[in-house]
């Protein structure tokens, strides 16, 4: 060991001898340390020795010091400095002085006689241990090694060596009272990976890090440090963290709030030394410092928008909540610029249902507040982007098939997924029951949560993780670990009740108290900064005293008002930032304090607001009529205007069901009768105090049932299941529902969706016969003949509604008769829903273009149909709504030019496809009646890109599924597809489906058949699926499921005919020679019938094989293919799922399989 023996020359034993303390300098001169935190270690060199000990000359009798000496004080020394650290990187001393701590205790452990010897010597030493290996790693880890150079420095190697010095390692850790890292799930790791975690990140790697935050930091304007941790985390669970060295990898899996909080020093640190600043106060290790600047000068580290200091807790993305007394799971849609609109419009897509949601400001020219979308059952991911900027869609996971345990904070903040849970009390959502709950240690359960029907088979429960290692569900292929890690608390207090920022945010009337962790060093440093919304900062690292916390407030000047950050660092992982909006010393008292709903809305209020000296407000009295939420009121402090909004608390109702979950409302909730009948509903009331409500259904002034809440009530809210009314709703199809016998406090109101005898057109209005004088009532208005355009939204007067001059003499008329909300707008559907009439009428649309009116002329049959002139937009269009356009004969003359046109341009028509809103249960019967899915369309892939999701994956597939095996394995677009097919998606890449029986129907499914549909649905709830993506194999038993569900509706020609097709499609499979596709298609049969609707799932994979296999270059199957598509269109209504499924999973294969037989070819 040459290190080894250039050393000992310059220094003697540990036997007691003198050190020369002037031959340890490199250049016969000491020098002092280079990092300010060695300051204690290495003070002024004329008055004390190298390691702090007092010094005079040699001639005044002074002795240098032992290396027992040596390592008593840097013992001493070093336990006070990691007493007040999280890992030991913090407080790493210099290399110099790790070097010579490290040379006295190697020279000890190698003249101890045997194994349990050495290990007392470095039990006896556990700061200087523990610091020396970690300055080895931090300072010397390269490529994936660690102990060479550690032996080197040591003189000892082998098995042996690494496991007594890595046990004592791990010993001194906890001896310390430092994190292990025991977690670290890979055997192999059990020293090296706690060495290098407590070394942060090694300085070899550093370069690899940064990168990574800022590849990721510019593919995702907003991204918080939070939520880069989380998903590198779930990247490298995944095995696809790429390109970086696995000492960033496993920080940023296994860290923590550990990763968290380095992160966001690391996002201040290259924001500072990219414009050009040397980050000197950036709280982190000057080698960290040092690699920025040097990839600043290597023009890799390019100046960026700053990290936005002032909002660090609050995310600019779209992220999980959870509601446990009201709405359960909801997908809360940040703030977002409204510009001259004054309100976002967000197009979010859950599962395979898209909605347009809208956030209005509160204050004009302000951003909109954020908006939260309930959940109604559990789905693998959500899609969220604000209109006209689709291109930028944000994908959230919902539900990790691999990890379905959801953990939110008490606040309703979802925890970082992937990440350890700090010991704490958290809501944990899971499949399955409480009792179902593993952990290691024991679980206090606090309370029960309440969830929305469709979330029947799942549990929401609050609870006590101190004491807890780990936690996790049967369905987990994974625990969750559990670090409890004392941490500061910022903590508001009460908000001010009533009273709002402009931002919809609570109002505190006072700063927030800073609580430090109990149980740290007294020698702790905590500083605090404070800046304001528009990021400036008014007091920067202030250190705290622990016994005065508030002191940081007299540094700002006061009276408070207005939004501030508050960051509080000291130890990594224990520090905490908060934003919180204060009108210090602002009161408001509401008469009465909580607003009941009356027969018209609110009861009126009356708001009194007082202040403290220096804050004014335009008003100090806001009075609230029937239909008022809140009123607006200025504010000002110092010439500083601040508007806020007075909003007192109220009572609410809203109605949550397996298909739809209502925001909280103040009017009674309007439902329909075949709406309750059809699914299982609850209706919850928020009281806002404990009480004994009643629901009392009341036909016309009787009551002719009563109802109570279910379930326990949970801060004032009551559910009430509207399930127990299907009985008296066959004789009263009509029910008021209120809260008092007397009918005086309506929360809803149940009418059958058919609100009138009857609707004629005549002339240019609309009569509706019987039609109610209801408040709202509105007819949405779709043109047959122009079934591309939009519904006209026409108000009902009287029982009459005017149409507007473009829809009259326009053709038939499709109408729908709804009540809108005026607190509560819904969307309009882009086509007519399933109940709605049409009204016959003569005529056609006059468009804007020749090429419209021509298209409408053809619908009505009044010309021929303009081939290459129409909007391929509007073809589909069509196409998709052909049977309710009233087309009767013409039926299959329209639909075939339709298709005609639409494969004469099939990369055209997919491109346009995009841009068309098709319910994504009824595209993939579209799709297989337009005939594309057997034409080519690999030219598509180089003009365009569908975002994956689960609504748009079969359109993502035709377009660019081609160039999935090409790219590159970090890519974001791979990782999308991923998300949405599963991860059995790279199997199916590479030519091998792992689940082929997957979707068979059997002797199972012949049981399951028979079953009594209110049986299917327990069935399904014991099963317990959880959301998995769409090739896995839990994905292709709900396809399943669904088609046995409605094979009762399959047209008697579909069943009649589909063991005739099958036998054809078995043969021609053989007779091409297509042995992958017989092989699948085999493995779907039921073993005893091949006929009927035990058929149809070899059937769904066997036309989509042929169909994929003719786009891709096998010409004879396309005649065939082309005569099933009627009877393919009629399967994908039955089970949109499966073929849905299927022609994803045969697309894949077929040209996996294509791709191989290519490459074998001489």
């Amino acid at each position: 060991m040459v290190f080894v023996a250039q050393v000992a020359e310059l220094l003697v034993s540990a036997e007691g001898q003198d050190v020369d303390e002037v031959g340890l300098s490199a250049n016969g001169v000491r020098t002092e340390c280079v990092q300010s935190r060695c300051a204690g270690a290495m003070v002024d060199r004329r008055n004390v020795n190298l390691w702090g000990e007092p010094a005079v000359d040699e001639d005044q009798g002074r002795r240098a010091v032992t290396y027992d000496e040596l390592l008593v004080i840097r013992e001493e020394s070093w336990a006070k400095r990691l007493a007040t650290a999280s890992l030991v990187a913090e407080q790493l001393v210099c290399e110099q002085h790790a070097e010579q701590a490290l040379t006295g205790l190697a020279l000890r452990y190698r003249k101890a006689p045997d194994s349990y010897q050495r290990c007392r010597v470095l039990s006896r030493w556990p700061a200087v241990q523990v610091m020396t290996t970690v300055s080895v790693a931090a300072n010397h880890f390269v490529q994936g090694s660690l102990w060479p150079a550690l032996s080197e420095r040591v003189g000892s190697e082998g098995q042996t060596f690494q496991r007594e010095w890595g046990d004592a390692f791990l010993a001194n850790l906890r001896r310390l009272s430092l994190p292990d890292f025991t977690d670290i799930e890979d055997p192999g790791l059990k020293y090296l990976g706690p060495i290098l975690m407590h070394s942060g990140v090694p300085t070899y790697c550093l370069g690899d890090y940064y990168r990574l935050v800022m590849d990721r930091r510019s593919r995702t304007p907003g991204l918080s440090p939070t939520e880069f941790v989380s998903w590198a985390a779930a990247r490298a669970v995944a095995g696809q963290l790429y390109n970086v060295d696995k000492p960033v990898e496993r920080f940023l899996r296994y860290g923590g709030d550990y990763a968290i909080d380095v992160t966001d020093r690391v996002f201040e640190l290259l924001d500072v030394v990219a414009a050009g600043g040397n980050a000197d106060d950036v709280q982190l290790p000057p080698r960290f410092r040092s690699e920025a600047v040097n990839l600043r000068n290597q023009g890799v580290l390019q100046p960026s928008h700053r990290h936005h200091e002032g909002s660090p807790g609050r995310s600019l993305l779209p992220r999980l909540v959870i509601d446990p007394y009201g709405r359960g799971l909801l997908l809360r849609l940040p703030s977002a610029d409204t510009g001259a609109a004054d309100q976002a419009t967000w197009s979010v897509t859950l599962g395979t249902a898209q909605e347009t949601v809208r956030s209005r400001a509160l204050w004009p020219g302000e951003a909109a507040p954020e908006l939260d979308v309930p959940i109604p059952v559990p789905l693998r991911s959500a899609t969220a982007a604000l209109v006209g900027h689709e291109e930028h869609p944000t994908n959230v996971l919902v539900v990790d098939d691999k990890d379905p345990l959801l953990a939110f904070g008490e606040d309703g903040e979802q925890l970082p997924p992937g990440l350890p849970l700090r010991g704490a009390v958290v809501w944990l959502l899971f499949p399955g029951h409480p009792e179902d709950l593993r952990t290691q240690g024991e679980l206090e359960i606090i309370a029960q949560g309440t969830l929305p029907p469709g979330w029947a088979s799942w549990s929401l429960v609050l609870v006590s993780l101190h004491g807890l290692a780990a936690v996790r569900v049967p369905a987990s292929e994974r625990w969750r670990t559990v670090r409890s890690v004392a941490a500061v608390r910022i903590d508001p207090g009460e908000p001010i009740p009533g009273l709002l920022s402009r931002a919809g945010a609570p109002v505190f009337a006072q700063p927030p108290e800073i609580l430090l962790p109990a149980g740290l060093s007294t020698d702790t440093v905590w500083t605090a900064s404070v800046s304001d919304e528009r990021g400036e900062t008014l007091v920067g690292r202030h250190q705290l005293d622990p016994g005065d916390t508030a002191a940081l407030w007299r540094c700002v000047p006061r009276p408070l008002l207005g939004s501030y950050t508050i960051r509080v660092r000291g130890p990594w992982g224990r520090g905490a930032a908060r934003e919180v909006f204060v009108a210090e010393g602002v009161a408001v008292q509401s008469t009465p304090s909580w607003r009941r709903i009356n027969s018209r809305g609110l009861i009126p209020a009356t708001v009194r607001l007082a202040t403290t000296a220096g804050v004014h407000l335009d008003s100090e009295i806001a009075s609230l009529g029937e239909h008022q939420l809140d009123a607006q009121v200025g504010a000002d402090v110092r010439g500083q205007a601040c508007p806020l909004i007075v909003r007192p608390p109220h009572m609410t109702i809203s109605y949550q069901s397996e298909l739809r979950s209502a925001a909280p409302a103040i009017y009674p909730v309007p439902l329909a009768t075949e709406e309750l009948r059809e699914s299982h509903g609850v209706l919850v009331v928020d009281l806002g105090e404990a009480g004994a409500p009643q629901l009392h259904a009341l036909a016309g002034t009787i009551q002719v049932q009563l109802i109570e809440p279910s379930g326990a009530a949970g801060n004032g809210v009551y559910r009430f299941d509207l399930n127990r009314l299907t009985d008296t709703l066959v004789a009263h199809p009509r029910l008021r529902l209120a809260l008092d016998p007397g009918g005086e406090l309506v929360v809803a109101t149940v009418t059958p969706r058919k609100l009138f005898s009857r609707i004629d057109l005549i002339g240019a209005e609309l009569w509706l016969q019987d039609a109610p004088n209801v408040e709202g009532m509105t007819v949405l208005a779709y043109l047959a003949r122009a079934p591309w355009l939009p519904a006209a939204a026409l108000p009902i007067r009287e029982g009459r509604a005017v149409l507007p001059l473009r829809l009259v003499d326009a053709g038939p008329l499709v109408v729908h008769v709804r009540v809108e909300d005026p607190w509560l707008p819904q969307p309009v559907p882009a086509w007519a829903p399933l109940d709605s009439i049409v009204l016959p009428a003569q005529g056609w649309y006059r468009g804007d273009s020749p090429a419209e009116t021509a298209l409408s002329s053809f619908l009505a049959g009044a010309g021929p149909f303009p081939e290459g002139e129409a909007d391929l937009e509007w073809i589909w269009a069509i196409l998709a709504r052909a049977q309710s356009l009233r087309l009767d004969a013409r039926f299959v003359e329209v639909a075939q030019a339709c298709s005609k046109e639409l494969r004469d341009d099939p990369t055209g028509a997919l491109l346009a496809l995009r841009s068309v809103p098709i319910d994504a249960h009824r595209l993939p019967e579209v799709l297989v009646r337009s005939g594309l899915l057997a034409l080519p369309s690999d030219q598509v892939a180089s003009r365009a890109r569908i975002d994956w999701s689960e609504a748009t994956a079969l359109s993502a597939t035709l377009v660019s599924a081609g160039r999935l095996r090409s790219l590159n394995p970090e890519s974001e677009e791979l990782a999308a597809a991923r998300v949405v097919c599963g991860d059995v998606l790279d199997q199916v890449l590479v030519g091998h489906d792992p689940y082929p029986k997957a979707g068979r129907l059997d002797a199972s499914a012949d049981r399951y058949a028979l079953l009594k549909p209110e049986i299917r649905e327990e069935f399904k709830l014991k099963t317990r699926l959880v959301p998995k993506g769409l090739l896995e194999l839990d994905s292709r038993v709900l396809a399943v499921f669904q088609l046995l569900d409605n094979k009762d509706g399959a047209p008697r020609w579909l069943v009649e005919k589909a063991g005739r097709s099958l036998a054809e499609l078995l043969s021609l499979l053989s007779g091409t020679g297509d042995e992958a596709g017989l092989a699948a298609v085999r493995a779907r049969l039921h073993p005893s019938s091949k006929s009927g609707w035990r058929a149809f799932s070899a059937l769904s994979l066997g036309w989509a094989w042929v169909a994929r296999s003719s786009a891709h270059g096998e010409h004879r199957h396309r005649g065939w293919i082309e005569g099933q598509k009627q009877l393919w269109g009629d399967l994908a209504r039955l089970a949109p799922q499966l073929v849905t499924i299927d022609v994803i999973l045969a697309d894949l294969l077929v040209r996996a399989h294509r791709t191989h037989d290519a490459e074998e070819l001489p």
